[in-house]
């Protein structure tokens, strides 16, 4: 009898177990009901939400709100689209494809319009392109130092420009990179002229295919040169005769400022005092300049 108690009382509690766990099983499989539906319910909400919003947003022009106070849109106040076109390149370009410089310190040079706005900084020369005849100059700069600003001045008046005697069309870019471009313009009756700018150069560049050399500057000659220029080390008159240059010739401009300028090969030149110039008396199938600050 012993025996048979503690077996009822096991059995007992174990029917007790079994009990209680099919009465959890379905109150577990209802709340994981319940869960679901909760997410089902959510979800929809979201995409109705979506829904009207996306249906506000088409029957709604851009720029109008419902509101009767709110602007009107600007097409209905006169103003025009903008051009697809507006921003691009253009011409000038021609010759790249995508992608293109966009904050490349000598694209002034590219775009702008004048003195004052086609011009980069390349030390130790201050370069612009924008005079109405084409061709590229060269300023001298220097630093200017005081107790709470450092600046860099130059003065175009002492520069030297390197350009043609034939009328030239619109500058392209031939070529580019990091710490350079180079700029041509072609020549109308056939040929070009084409100038390099590069941070750090020591020298004004510029090469003629098919076109007329002209140097010069919108200062005169040094009044105590008495109109003298040097001319492969001798010293010579510049008053509208020609001169024979093989290797250099030297001009001291009334700034103070000495230039030189290398032909690649011997070139005759007709010599003007004031403002001071340079015309070669030929077209050049095959020449380059470089001028030099001393």
């Amino acid at each position: 009898m012993d025996d048979v108690a503690p077996r009822a009382g096991a059995h007992g509690e174990e029917q007790q177990r079994r009990l209680r766990s099919e009465m959890a099983a379905p109150r577990g499989a209802a709340q994981r009901l319940y869960l679901r539906a909760i997410v089902v319910a959510k979800a929809l909400l979201i995409a109705c939400v979506c829904l009207a919003t996306r249906a506000r947003h088409r029957a709604t022009p851009l720029g109008l709100a419902s509101s009767p106070q709110a602007p009107a849109h600007p097409r209905r106040l006169g103003y025009a689209r903008a051009r697809r076109d507006s921003g691009l390149p253009g011409p000038r370009f021609a010759r790249f494809g995508a992608p293109l410089p966009t904050n490349a310190w000598w694209l002034n040079l590219v775009f702008g319009d004048d003195a004052l706005t086609a011009t980069a900084n390349a030390l130790p020369f201050v370069f612009d392109c924008g005079h109405a005849d084409g061709g590229v100059r060269a300023s001298p700069s220097r630093v200017q130092a005081a107790a709470g600003n450092i600046q860099v001045l130059s003065d175009a008046r002492a520069g030297v420009r390197l350009g043609a005697t034939e009328k030239l069309g619109e500058r392209i870019v031939a070529a580019h990179g990091a710490l350079s471009v180079v700029l041509e313009w072609p020549v109308a009756t056939g040929g070009r002229l084409t100038a390099p700018v590069a941070r750090g150069a020591a020298f004004l560049t510029a090469t003629y295919a098919g076109a007329t050399p002209s140097i010069s500057s919108d200062a005169p000659l040094h009044e105590h040169g008495s109109g003298n220029v040097t001319i492969d080390g001798r010293s010579t008159r510049c008053d509208g005769r020609l001169l024979n240059v093989e290797r250099s010739v030297e001009a001291a401009l009334d700034t103070d400022d000495l230039w030189a300028v290398y032909p690649s090969r011997p070139t005759s030149f007709v010599c003007v005092e004031a403002p001071f110039s340079l015309t070669a008396t030929k077209k050049s199938p095959k020449l380059a300049l470089r001028a030099a600050l001393l």
